[in-house]
């Protein structure tokens, strides 16, 4: 089984995800972007955040209480019946 490099702030779960983001094809010359589909067993703020600043998107599910933004919560509430 290989090591995979534990990145700061990052679980070693989501530095997984975040290790395999960076095998994804990456051109200077295109403005192609990837998205990463996740459930909430690895999505988070932290992983987002790291993910965007590689210029990887994030999407998915996430947990209550793994920092998301009240105001997502109210709208979730508000709008997602």
């Amino acid at each position: 089984m290989t090591e995979v490099k534990q990145y700061k702030e990052l679980t070693p779960t989501q530095s997984l995800v975040y290790r395999l983001s960076e095998f994804l094809p990456h051109s200077k010359d295109s403005d192609s972007r990837f998205i990463v589909y996740m459930d909430n067993y690895f999505n988070n703020i932290k992983l987002a955040s790291a993910l965007r600043k590689a210029g990887v998107g994030a999407c998915g599910t996430t947990r209550p209480g793994e920092g998301i933004p009240p105001i997502l919560t109210v709208l979730k509430e508000e709008y997602g019946k």
